[in-house]
């Protein structure tokens, strides 16, 4: 396996699909704000327009009531603003989500055999056993950070860690250690 190939990865398919949704709702609130941006040039152009005519002809409530609307319209732009930020922040959050249930390799390797195939759902409680021939902690040629940081994934998620392994053969009924 090469560094950041997948290995294992939980069920998504509900993340995936909200995560659709937000984006879409991010796509949605941006149109609308872009919508407001459109009103408010154009209640600014009115209310330019209205004061270079210097009240000639102009009642002063037909004023009063376009600057009313450009407030009303500057108002409505921060509301999408934040609709924006708050939809961007959940795409965020999702993305988080779906990235915890996958797990990469965090270095290139020979992959071991395994019981399981690719889709394939592990039974709640099922064992994954980490193999290394060498003798010492998993991850001890890696740099400090990434080491530390393997063996905290490697133990968040319970994966078993067997270290000095020696494999004795292989056949069909799997790898005998």
């Amino acid at each position: 396996v090469n560094k950041g190939d997948v290995l294992l990865t939980q069920d998504t398919t509900t993340e995936l699909a909200d995560l659709a949704a937000a984006e879409a709702n991010v796509r949605m609130a941006e149109a609308g704000a872009e919508s407001i941006a459109a009103d408010i040039r154009w209640f600014q152009y009115s209310v330019r327009r209205l004061e270079n005519m210097d009240g000639e002809g102009v009642a002063p409530s037909e004023f009063e009531n376009t600057r009313s609307q450009l407030e009303s319209a500057q108002a409505k732009l921060d509301r999408a603003h934040a609709e924006i930020d708050q939809s961007k922040a959940r795409v965020a959050q999702l993305q988080t989500t779906i990235a915890k249930k996958t797990i990469r390799a965090p270095f290139t390797a020979r992959a071991g055999l395994r019981n399981v195939h690719p889709g394939q759902y592990l039974a709640e409680g099922a064992q994954i056993v980490m193999l290394q021939r060498k003798p010492g902690r998993m991850g001890r040629t890696l740099g400090v950070s990434t080491g530390w940081i393997l063996r905290l994934e490697l133990a968040k998620r319970k994966v078993a860690q067997v270290t000095g392994a020696t494999y004795r053969r292989i056949d069909d009924q799997g790898l005998h250690v």
